[in-house]
């Protein structure tokens, strides 16, 4: 076979005992072990738990988001137009917060918060 005759040009021998086919399948399972290791390694390294007053500032802006979303289609209903003093100054308020998140965020990652 054109196998036999790769293994007989090159100037090895085949092993036909089956020991080559074994130490390949040892070594595919210890490169297999060493990359799923640095892969949980590199994983844990990377997330970074979030305190507990992490979380609760990350609910806060997730409940802000919400509340903006729905004001959003409050106001934008043309029906709403003898509300528009009150989303005016929700838009306002809403803005403020977000600009507060990011200054926060910036002050709590620094560079890493573009990464």
């Amino acid at each position: 076979s054109s196998v036999e005759s790769f293994w007989r040009s090159s100037g090895t021998e085949r092993d036909t005992s089956g020991t080559e086919a074994n130490r390949w399948s040892q070594e595919s399972l210890q490169i297999r072990r060493i990359t799923s290791h640095s892969d949980m390694e590199s994983r844990n390294s990377d997330e970074q738990r979030l305190t507990w007053g992490e979380s609760i500032f990350a609910s806060f802006v997730e409940i802000v988001i919400v509340a903006n979303a729905l004001q959003m289609g409050v106001c934008t209903n043309p029906a709403a137009t003898s509300m528009q003093n009150m989303c005016d100054m929700s838009d306002q308020g809403f803005t403020t917060v977000f600009v507060l998140e990011l200054i926060v965020k910036l002050c709590m990652y620094r560079c890493k918060y573009f990464r």
